[in-house]
């Protein structure tokens, strides 16, 4: 059990360095010009492990806003249940999405950014629906 573990610690590593190759190459890039070889050069992997993986590039993106959006759902939902006066439960939400905005600026630039977006870059229906 011991190997077993451990081999998906590692693949685990490896899924979580791929997404953050892609993160810094959209961010730096645009989702249109960052190639699937450069994302696995960014991991430091070869050419085509991140295809083991992710089918393609529109994938990582959908996982990169799943986990964003993840993250926001979280946080206005510990806003919501929050106490407080009604005008601190009103502007909760408010605080909350500019603390995602402090707090997780990747995520918030790749879930806003001009050319990356679900309609312009065609993700496949499955996706979208993810």
């Amino acid at each position: 059990m011991g190997i077993e573990e451990r081999r998906e610690r590692e693949k685990a590593r490896r899924r979580q360095e791929i997404l953050g190759a892609a993160r810094r190459l959209f961010l730096e890039k645009g989702f249109f010009d960052a190639r699937m070889e450069e994302i696995a050069e960014g991991a430091e992997l070869a050419t085509g492990t991140p295809y083991l993986y992710f089918q393609n590039k529109a994938e990582i993106y959908a996982t990169l806003c799943e986990e964003g959006l993840d993250i926001l759902n979280g946080l206005l939902s510990e806003a919501f249940t929050g106490g407080g006066s009604y005008e601190e439960r009103l502007r909760a939400p408010g605080r909350t999405y500019l603390g995602f905005y402090a707090g997780y600026t990747s995520y918030y630039d790749i879930l806003s950014s001009v050319d990356m977006g679900f309609k312009q870059i065609g993700l496949s229906s499955p996706l979208e629906k993810r």
